[in-house]
């Protein structure tokens, strides 16, 4: 039986080793050398069905990562890759539950538990599909590897396309309208940033910023809804690889811009996009090298 692979995509092996390898540095990175929460006062996700206190056990939670490291290399050499993404999206998905169980939501880890989801998916099929013959097949002979890719592609444009809907939603349709009050917004973020860090230049750059909101807000709403736009329509970056790569660069300037101007730093979804739609060797290849050689 042939399943349908809609884009006709070809991923040269370099590519897929630079997507793994700096993936597992981002997986890697954020699992912490110590677990500071003893306790999940609020249970979140998986906290409601499992205890995950044993995470603070800190022998038990350093062999945990031990394994995660030994795990993250075998990714990047392409042993083993069922169970190592299953371990992975186990282990993040605890961490981040944990985390969340604290009574306040952090939604950073999210896009790396599901993309570690989605290629885990890939691969337990694979294995289980070696077991029937002739078993099934992907249209135009994509190979596990491509579709790995290319699902975890749709899963981070999900979390884009989730968020705009979400905001449309909960705004009930009048979210560009009142945008125009990101000021106060403003002003609690930098709040934040100052009581951790006692610089008052967080303060002083959102009480300008906030204020120009205000004084603006037609202007505002011109700005912010450029964003809710290139959320709900960013679904259509999938439809080929050089729609990718330029919804890639287009999202990596929109973290920017709220980086810089709003104080959200998605640093793991960003990295994200620039390891699977940028795609850094196919983008020097397409627009750097081969041009030279034609």
């Amino acid at each position: 039986m042939t399943l349908p692979f809609i884009p006709s995509i070809s991923l040269a092996p370099y590519e897929i080793c630079f997507i793994r390898l700096f993936f597992a540095l981002v997986v890697w990175r954020r699992l912490p050398q110590k677990i500071i929460f003893a306790a999940q006062p609020c249970p979140a996700g998986l906290a409601r069905l499992v205890d995950l206190r044993f995470l603070a056990n800190p022998v038990l939670y350093h062999r945990l990562r031990s394994v995660a490291c030994m795990c993250l290399v075998c990714y990047v050499t392409g042993f083993f890759l069922s169970f190592v993404t299953v371990y992975l999206f186990v282990l993040v998905t605890a961490y981040g539950s944990l985390r969340n169980s604290q009574g306040a939501s952090d939604h950073t880890k999210q896009v790396l538990a599901l993309i570690l989801l989605v290629q885990a998916t890939v691969y337990v099929f694979r294995d289980c599909n070696h077991v029937f013959n002739p078993g099934f097949q992907f249209a135009g002979g994509a190979g596990y590897d491509q579709i790995a890719v290319f699902w975890s592609q749709q899963a981070i444009i999900a979390v884009y396309f989730t968020s705009a809907l979400t905001k449309l939603k909960r705004s009930r349709g009048l979210w560009v309208w009142k945008c125009a009050y990101i000021a106060i917004q403003l002003l609690k973020t930098s709040e934040q940033q100052y009581h951790s860090s006692h610089d008052a230049k967080h303060l002083e750059n959102a009480g300008a910023l906030a204020r120009k909101a205000v004084r603006y807000p037609n202007l505002t709403r011109l700005a912010l809804s450029l964003g809710l736009f290139l959320e709900f329509f960013s679904p259509l970056m999938l439809y080929s690889r050089k729609t990718i790569v330029a919804g890639g660069v287009l999202l990596f300037i929109f973290h920017h811009v709220n980086a810089r101007y709003m104080r959200l730093t998605f640093n793991d979804l960003k990295w994200c996009v620039v390891i699977f739609l940028v795609n850094v060797p196919y983008l020097i290849n397409a627009f750097l090298i081969h041009p030279f050689r034609s």
